[in-house]
């Protein structure tokens, strides 16, 4: 326990008290966080609002409740000094899928199964391969014991490219299969 004992001269000044409402103008843009955490805050408290983006969506700017630019700091750190309203701006990139389909000359269709080297991978929505307009994609196709790369749909024979994701983009990666046998043995011993 601490004790301390003494007089106090002076008057008690009561500091006043704000309120802080910072939001994502699309809730899909991102992740909103506010440092220290809560909306009340004393006059001259240090507040930190940082947004985390999601795909496609780059942070522009802190703007007030009248669409005035505050600050285009992401990290953005201030002294609150009134009730304040700030909402995060963003812009959208365009998107465009890459769709890649494995065919060998029996026309069997593949999964990608490791044959095609996808740099930088893209992000995967809902089983679709998603880039940002003018991303450059690097392809290396990979041949296996069974499989022997022999060309793209467009006859192109070179085992690397790289494609500007312009637009969506179908791409086919042909192979040849090379014969093997399989054997078993039904025997059973009893």
């Amino acid at each position: 326990n601490v004790v301390i004992e003494g007089m106090v001269n002076g008057q008690v000044k009561d500091i006043p008290q704000y309120i802080l409402n910072a939001s994502l103008e699309d809730n899909n843009a991102g992740k909103l966080t506010v440092k220290p955490g809560g909306d009340i805050f004393s006059e001259g408290d240090e507040v930190t609002l940082s947004v985390e983006e999601n795909f496609s969506y780059h942070f522009k700017a802190w703007v007030d409740t009248e669409g005035k630019e505050v600050s285009t700091e992401n990290p953005y750190t201030f002294a609150i000094a009134a009730d304040t309203k700030l909402t995060a701006t963003f812009d959208k990139a365009t998107t465009y899928a890459l769709n890649i389909k494995v065919v060998d000359d029996m026309e069997n269709i593949y999964g990608n199964a490791n044959l095609v080297t996808i740099v930088p991978e893209g992000v995967m929505v809902n089983g679709v391969r998603l880039y940002e307009a003018g991303t450059d994609v690097k392809l290396t196709v990979n041949n296996n014991k069974i499989l022997s790369f022999t060309g793209w749909e467009d006859k192109n024979t070179n085992a690397e490219r790289v494609i500007n994701m312009d637009g969506e983009k179908n791409l086919t990666v042909n192979y040849a299969a090379a014969d093997y046998i399989v054997a078993w043995d039904l025997y059973q011993d009893q």
